[in-house]
């Protein structure tokens, strides 16, 4: 298949490396958006990144596209499009103790959570000591959902430090949906510019 994935930066790589893990055969664009953090974005500045990405999706004829930024996933409302953020609502929906933590922009449209300003960022950065003191200032909670999916790349270290905690991350349902569709003959991804980065993110 012909598939876009979207997201902001390394929000999509914990997908990626699913897929390369289990040897699914299909053909990627990595479509990266040109403003971040798009959590603290206005509204003007996520409508215009939104019409950039879907502008470049309408040049190509893919099969799917997935969106793994949950703030994009507000704005970007295509139906056809397999969205992050709606694996997290249908979550939060039937789980009422699982408590949202995410960037300030999709906890606003949640209107619950813990909306984290710079963990994202700092991330995208590798700042340990920053990534550390973020997660340390979340409120204490009996379940963490993780809405927004840079933070899946930390997860062993929210464990570590929310030890008392469950801390949930939704990526591998996008990525047991995607199981179900028809592959191609073999894997290619267009890295969008970022391959040496995210090749050195997943030591392949």
């Amino acid at each position: 298949m012909k598939i876009a994935m979207v997201d902001s930066g390394l929000g999509l790589v914990s997908l990626l490396k699913m897929i390369v893990n289990f040897r699914l055969k299909h053909d990627i664009d990595l479509i990266f958006s040109k403003n971040f953090p798009l959590g603290n974005c206005s509204l003007s500045e996520l409508e215009e990144t939104a019409k950039d990405i879907e502008d470049r999706i309408n040049k190509k004829n893919y099969d799917l596209v997935i969106i793994m930024c949950n703030t994009l996933s507000t704005i970007m409302r295509n139906k056809s499009y397999i969205k992050i953020l709606d694996y997290n609502l249908k979550y939060l929906k039937d789980n009422k103790d699982a408590f949202p933590v995410g960037t300030k922009n999709t906890i606003d449209f949640l209107k619950k959570g813990y909306a984290d300003e710079y963990l994202a960022k700092d991330i995208e950065e590798d700042n340990l000591k920053h990534i550390i003191f973020d997660i340390n200032r979340w409120p204490v909670k009996k379940e963490y959902l993780l809405c927004c999916t840079h933070y899946k790349l930390v997860e062993n270290i929210i464990s570590m430090i929310k030890k008392e905690a469950k801390v949930t991350d939704l990526t591998s349902k996008v990525f047991e949906d995607l199981l179900f569709f028809p592959q191609s003959d073999q894997l290619k991804i267009n890295y969008d510019g970022k391959e040496n980065i995210i090749k050195k993110y997943l030591k392949f």
